[in-house]
């Protein structure tokens, strides 16, 4: 895949609570080529997929405004974003992985997450940029 068609896929939307480690995982992103929004809030989450142009959700499951469960439910729920892939990021355990498989995620990584691991798995189900 060349890289302006991951890109023209759409962006990775990384939502986490915390700026410090919503910053570090978009920066992982971004310099691996990967466009890349941001959202802090299962509100923000849930208005920035809808606004489209969104190829992937890093979503964790343990936000201030709604649990993580419920907001892959809504992202299934409705027409317009059931189709993008979920990856949950969890520091709960491998317990929270079965939970979200049967809710319609995509992967889940237990944070912290390592760099590899989370190209590895964007990319087994967004493309690699520059491939």
């Amino acid at each position: 895949m060349r890289r302006g068609d991951a890109m023209s896929r759409g962006a990775v939307l990384v939502v986490e609570d915390h700026g410090v480690a919503r910053q570090a995982l978009a920066c992982v992103l971004e310099a691996s080529g990967y466009a890349v929004r941001q959202a802090a809030t299962a509100a923000d989450a849930l208005a920035s997929a809808a606004d489209g142009n969104v190829a992937l959700v890093l979503l964790d499951l343990g936000l201030p405004d709604a649990d993580g469960i419920e907001v892959v439910r809504r992202l299934r729920a409705d027409p317009g974003t059931r189709s993008i892939p979920v990856v949950a990021l969890t520091g709960r355990g491998e317990e929270w992985g079965e939970v979200c498989g049967g809710e319609g995620c995509a992967a889940f990584l237990t944070k912290p997450v390592a760099p590899r691991q989370l190209l590895a798995t964007v990319a087994r189900l967004v493309g690699a940029p520059g491939a």
